[in-house]
C-alpha cells in the first residue's frame, strides 16, 4: 500500500470520520480523539487488509493441501488474496479454481439439504471484499 496511503488509512482508524478498527472493539469515546487511536494489533490488521498481494488459481496448482497445512498462519497470510473461488473436491489433494455460477450453485446445495438454518454458520473478514 505504501507508507503515505497507510499512513492516512492510520489517520481514519477508530475517528469520528473514518472506519472502526478491523481488529477490535476500541472504544468510541464522544469527546476529541487523538490522531492515533489504536493498538499495535490494529496497526498490523490494517496492514495486512491493505495487501495488495493476491494468489492466483497457480498457486494453489503449485501447493497441495498437506504442503499448506505445514506452513505457519504468517506465510500463508502473506501469500495475498483470492482472485476467484476455489474448490477442494472429493479424494483430490489440491484447490481448484471454479467459476463463481458454479460456486454459488455448489453453496445453494449444500444450504439446500440442511434441516434447518440454524445448521449454517458464516463468517466474512476483510478480506471477503476485494
Amino acid at each position: 500500500m505504501g507508507l503515505l496511503r497507510m499512513t492516512r488509512a492510520w489517520l481514519g482508524v477508530n475517528q469520528k470520520t473514518g472506519f472502526d478498527c478491523p481488529s477490535c472493539a476500541w472504544a468510541d469515546p464522544d469527546g476529541n480523539r487523538h490522531p492515533f487511536e489504536f493498538c499495535e494489533n490494529g496497526a498490523k490488521a490494517m496492514a495486512d487488509e491493505a495487501s495488495t498481494s493476491r494468489i492466483t488459481p497457480e498457486f494453489f496448482a503449485r501447493y497441495s493441501i498437506s504442503e499448506l497445512s505445514v506452513k505457519s498462519d504468517y506465510w500463508l497470510n502473506r501469500q495475498g488474496r483470492l482472485t476467484s473461488p476455489m474448490i477442494l473436491r472429493p479424494r483430490e489433494a489440491h484447490y481448484e479454481p471454479i467459476s463463481w455460477n458454479d460456486a454459488f450453485q455448489a453453496i445453494a446445495k449444500e444450504l439446500n439439504q440442511l434441516g434447518s438454518p440454524d445448521e449454517a454458520v458464516f463468517y466474512t473478514s476483510g478480506k471477503a471484499n476485494q
